[in-house]
C-alpha cells in the first residue's frame, strides 16, 4: 500500500489529526506542523517546489497579506497580527492536502480510520447525553450541554461538524458501486451524526449542521 516511507509518514500524521485534536491544541498544531515539513521536505526531495506557484496559491497568499494589512490597521496591532501569522500554516497545510492527495495513490483511505474516530465519538455523545456522563466519566459543568472526550471544553458539536461532510461525502463516493441500500444506510448514518450534534446543545452548531445538511443533499446529484 505504501509507495515509500514518506507515504507511510504522511498517512500516518493525516490518519491521527482528529484524536490530536482532541487531545488539545498543542499536539494537533504539532502534528499539522509535522505534516507541513513534510510537505516541504517532499518538494524539495522530488524538485516539485514549482507546485507552489499555482493560480490558487497565489490568491491565498494574497488574502494572507491582506489579513496582516487589516491587522496592522486594527485597533491593537500586535494582538492581530500575531493571530494572522499562524494563519500561514494553515496555508502550507492546505498545499500539504493537496500534494499528498495527488501524489500518492489510494491516500485517502485514511478517511476510513476517522470515520470510525468519528464514530466512537458520536457515540460516547449519545452516551453522555442519556447518561449524563461520558464513558471516561466526564461531564459538562451545564447540564444541558455535551463534552464527551474533551471534557471542560463544549466544543464536541464543532469537533463533529469540522469532519462530516468530509467524511460523508467520502461515504457517498464510495457508496457509487454499491446497491442503494448502502446509499440508505449513509444517508441514515449522516442523520446519525447530525443528531449527535444536537443532543450536544451548541444551539449555534446545530443550526449550521442543519443547514449544511440541507444544501448538501440539495446539491448532491443523486
Amino acid at each position: 500500500m505504501f509507495e515509500t516511507r514518506t507515504h507511510l509518514i504522511a498517512f500516518l500524521l493525516f490518519s491521527v489529526i482528529p484524536i490530536a485534536i482532541i487531545a488539545g491544541p498543542s499536539i494537533s498544531l504539532s502534528v499539522i506542523l509535522l505534516i507541513n515539513i513534510l510537505f516541504f521536505y517532499s518538494i524539495i526531495k522530488n524538485k516539485e517546489a514549482h507546485l507552489c506557484y499555482n493560480k490558487t496559491v497565489k490568491l491565498l497568499f494574497l488574502f494572507y497579506l491582506y489579513l496582516i494589512f487589516n491587522s496592522l490597521i486594527s485597533l491593537d496591532p500586535y494582538m492581530g497580527v500575531s493571530r494572522n501569522l499562524g494563519f500561514l500554516r494553515f496555508i502550507i497545510f492546505f498545499l500539504a492536502i493537496n500534494y499528498f492527495f495527488y501524489q500518492y495513490r489510494n491516500f485517502n483511505k485514511f478517511l476510513y480510520i476517522w470515520t470510525i474516530i468519528l464514530i466512537l465519538f458520536v457515540v460516547d455523545v449519545y452516551l453522555e447525553a442519556i447518561s449524563g456522563k461520558n464513558i471516561l466519566g466526564y461531564n459538562s459543568e451545564l447540564s444541558e450541554r455535551v463534552v464527551s472526550f474533551f471534557k471542560d471544553e463544549q466544543i464536541a458539536g464543532s469537533f463533529i461538524g469540522g469532519f462530516i461532510f468530509l467524511l460523508v461525502g467520502f461515504l457517498h463516493n464510495f457508496a457509487k458501486p454499491k446497491s442503494k441500500y448502502f446509499k440508505i444506510a449513509v444517508v441514515l448514518f449522516s442523520v446519525f451524526f447530525l443528531v449527535a450534534i444536537i443532543m450536544t446543545g451548541e444551539r449555534s452548531n446545530s443550526i449550521k449542521a442543519l443547514l449544511g445538511f440541507l444544501f448538501f443533499y440539495f446539491f448532491y446529484k443523486e
